[in-house]
């Protein structure tokens, strides 16, 4: 397996509060639950998630996952998947063999090169 490149949290070119956005935001934006048309009653057909804490339902089961995809023979296959948590921390990360013949590693998207992929056992099957 190859070493991960995510970085740790600190020194991330952007924060999560660079991209998430303000109440007024949400509001201008219309977002539920954020502005004048989101009336109570409309509300009331919605299901809250869980906030940060809650025994059942907290940040620390929350995962962002990332998946890198090359372009081979019979189309689109995973080369390559990613999970962190809500702190940056890399769960697993590990390189994908497609089944079919790699026909574009699309390096410059997913930075999944042919010499990355060399001695991958992994695979979806």
């Amino acid at each position: 397996q190859q070493p991960s490149p995510c970085k740790p949290r600190s020194e991330w070119v952007m924060q999560p509060s660079d991209i998430v956005l303000t109440r007024s935001e949400l509001a201008e934006n219309k977002f539920p639950g954020f502005s004048e048309e989101w009336t109570p009653e409309v509300m009331a057909n919605f299901v809250k998630t869980k906030k940060a804490g809650d025994k059942q339902g907290a940040a620390d089961r929350m995962v962002a996952m990332d998946c890198e995809m090359c372009l081979t023979e019979q189309g689109q296959e995973l080369t390559r998947i990613s999970l962190v948590n809500v702190d940056g921390n890399v769960l697993y990360d590990q390189f994908v063999m497609p089944k079919n013949p790699i026909i574009d590693y699309k390096t410059k998207w997913s930075g999944v090169t042919e010499e990355l992929l060399k001695g991958v056992k992994t695979s979806v099957e």
